[in-house]
């Protein structure tokens, strides 16, 4: 079970899941993955099957993160307005 906890943990965080949807912790003094008191061998060896499949699935990825996606909003906003002429005042007629 503690081999089947890290490959289902790595999915969990890849997945972005929720600690209540979770069946692993995260123990940063070992850095390892550990099953949750309430998960049974069978829960954890269901979950192990789809987040090995998974993650051996070509092109499996989690959704780009909200600042990933402003940080190309902004970056494609700033290629826009440099491409854009900026305008021009016409020096025949004074100003008002």
């Amino acid at each position: 079970m503690r081999e089947q906890a890290q490959t289902v943990g790595a999915w969990e965080e890849k997945r972005g899941l929720m600690s209540y949807q979770r069946y692993t912790d995260w123990w940063p003094d070992n850095e390892i993955f550990v099953a949750k008191q309430f998960v049974t061998p069978d829960q954890m060896a269901e979950r192990y099957k789809f987040a090995a499949d998974a993650l051996t699935r070509p092109g499996y990825s989690r959704p780009r993160s909200i600042e990933d996606q402003l940080k190309d909003g902004a970056e494609q906003a700033a290629k826009d307005n440099a491409a854009r002429p900026s305008p021009t005042k016409n020096k025949d007629k004074p100003d008002r």
